[in-house]
């Protein structure tokens, strides 16, 4: 979550890597934003290996988490 008073802001970020049941080697990075209270945006990425898929989600959560200030 991302919340400011003062600005207005009152946002969230959901990071997950995704199994497939059937393939175990292949993932998906899936994510949703939005203002808290309404569905938002959804993105699936992939597919991908689950060594890419853990990649993208770590560049996803150093992004948000030290640069823009979600927590």
């Amino acid at each position: 979550n991302q919340t400011s008073v003062q600005n207005n802001n009152n946002k969230f970020y959901i990071l997950q890597v995704i199994q497939n049941s059937a393939n175990a080697q292949q993932c998906y990075f899936f994510t949703r934003w939005g203002r808290v209270g309404v569905t938002g945006q959804t993105a699936m990425e992939g597919p991908y290996s689950t060594l890419a898929a853990i990649a993208n989600y770590n560049r996803k959560y150093h992004e948000k988490y030290h640069k823009g200030n979600y927590r």
